[in-house]
């Protein structure tokens, strides 16, 4: 609705004919007008329909031949939604800068300050890639990102830069060094241009790559990969210039990761509570909610403690005119991460911990009873599989498994109390199959 809307005024802004331009521009003739209305409410069409760039390619037409904030304004959403944020934030910023006057003055002004405000919600999304250089100095290297020459003042400095893939190229006489990053929303990337090791001078007039004896007086670059001083130069360089392979960034995995995650399921009894007593005859199933800390101790490795509570439905009791039972655990676990830097990560789970059982039983005689037994969980094994939506949140389904004795108890039945310890030891468990979300906090430096 908000979008019909915006095209209608969009359309009554242009179909008036009152002037909205640059402080400079000249007059717009009537015919351009009407080619502009047209184009602008094409594209608003297009970007209702979800088919951003044939948007993009209409409205950035009729900006050009009438740059009117509402224009504008639609122009930059249309490249926004196709991840062009560098541009989309220029478009915002320019059409602040545009001057008012006519008729349609308020609508106008109204596209200004909803540019001011989405390019201020776009501004935290743009990322940045900051090249930097080891072996060499600024002034010696011709960079390149994405076949654009970038400023020996920006080498080492932020570069806004659109989400995906960027190719960053270094050369510096026949050296050339690539490296490659992934960039998403918001985020900063680092590319190195390794030159160590690659001599500084370029390379004489006229060399030649060997194909027989070094030229006289050069000598063999030596401690390169695939040197061999008994080498024939079979054609193949063994002194001069060599490019080294494309630096890639280290992939920490998890490692130096703080990680939040939340877990919901559902939970089946099985084993003997106590001797004679088993989970299944008084509990039906448990729903466990359950928050989990952990950091990553390696690329793959992770470790961190949770706690966990699950009410308990309860089977009838006859007697009973109400009941209650919860089951709360305390837990040290381990985690296996298979493939911690892909979109889909398979990973195992391990923990020891303690749990407690907490009853609370009134009965139609008006007596009432409460009881609390409590016993280590020996062992609770769990499989997951991570869905990476964005970088910093996962979705994972799991299932998981548990060991566990209670051997303490304390009871209060009417006010009387007593306490004490299970001498023959049962043993118990819970089956869970649910949901979990991880929430990353970067800690490590990029």
């Amino acid at each position: 609705m908000l979008a019909r809307a915006c095209v209608r005024t969009l359309l009554l802004s242009l179909s008036l004919g009152l002037g909205v331009a640059h402080a400079q521009s000249k007059p717009v003739d009537p015919a351009t007008r009407a080619a502009a209305r047209d184009l602008g409410s094409a594209g608003v069409k297009a970007y209702q329909d979800g088919d951003y760039a044939t948007a993009s390619e209409k409205l950035e037409k009729a900006y050009a031949l009438l740059p009117m904030p509402s224009l504008g304004l639609w122009s930059a959403r249309a490249l926004a939604k196709q991840n062009k944020l560098v541009a989309a934030s220029e478009r915002y910023l320019e059409v602040g800068r545009l001057e008012v006057s006519g008729g349609d003055a308020e609508v106008q002004n109204q596209a200004k300050k909803d540019a001011a405000k989405e390019a201020a919600e776009i501004a935290p999304r743009i990322p940045s890639v900051i090249v930097q250089l080891r072996g060499a100095n600024p002034d010696e290297v011709q960079v390149t990102l994405d076949n654009n020459v970038l400023p020996s003042a920006l080498i080492g400095e932020r570069r806004p830069t659109d989400p995906g893939v960027h190719r960053v190229t270094g050369r510096r006489g026949d050296a050339v060094v690539e490296s490659q990053v992934n960039v998403t929303a918001g985020q900063t990337a680092v590319a190195v241009l390794n030159f160590t090791g690659q001599a500084s001078a370029v390379a004489p007039t006229g060399a030649q790559p060997a194909t027989g004896a070094p030229p006289e007086g050069t000598e063999p670059v030596t401690g390169q990969p695939g040197y061999d001083p008994n080498a024939q130069y079979q054609g193949q360089p063994q002194y001069g210039y060599q490019q080294p392979a494309p630096a890639v960034p280290k992939d920490l995995g998890i490692k130096g990761q703080v990680r939040l995650g939340l877990r919901l399921g559902a939970a089946i009894p099985y084993g003997t509570a106590t001797a004679g007593e088993r989970m299944s005859s008084y509990v039906s199933y448990a729903v466990p909610i359950q928050l989990d800390v952990d950091y990553g101790l390696s690329r793959t490795f992770a470790m961190g403690v949770s706690l966990g509570y699950a009410p308990e439905s309860l089977k009838d009791c006859a007697a009973c005119s109400s009941q209650s039972v919860g089951n709360l655990r305390l837990n040290l676990h381990g985690q296996i991460h298979m493939a911690p830097s892909s979109r889909v990560s398979p990973w195992l789970g391990f923990g020891v911990g303690y749990e407690f059982e907490f009853g609370s039983f009134k009965y139609y005689d008006g007596s009432k009873t409460s009881l609390t037994r409590s016993g280590f969980e020996y062992l609770s094994l769990h499989f997951g599989l991570d869905f990476r939506i964005i970088d910093a949140l996962q979705i994972a389904p799991f299932t998981s498994i548990s060991v566990a004795e209670f051997s303490n108890y304390d009871l209060d039945e009417d006010g009387v109390t007593s306490s004490g310890t299970y001498l023959d030891p049962t043993y118990h468990g819970w089956f869970v199959l649910g949901i979990k979300g991880t929430f990353n906090i970067q800690t490590r430096k990029k």
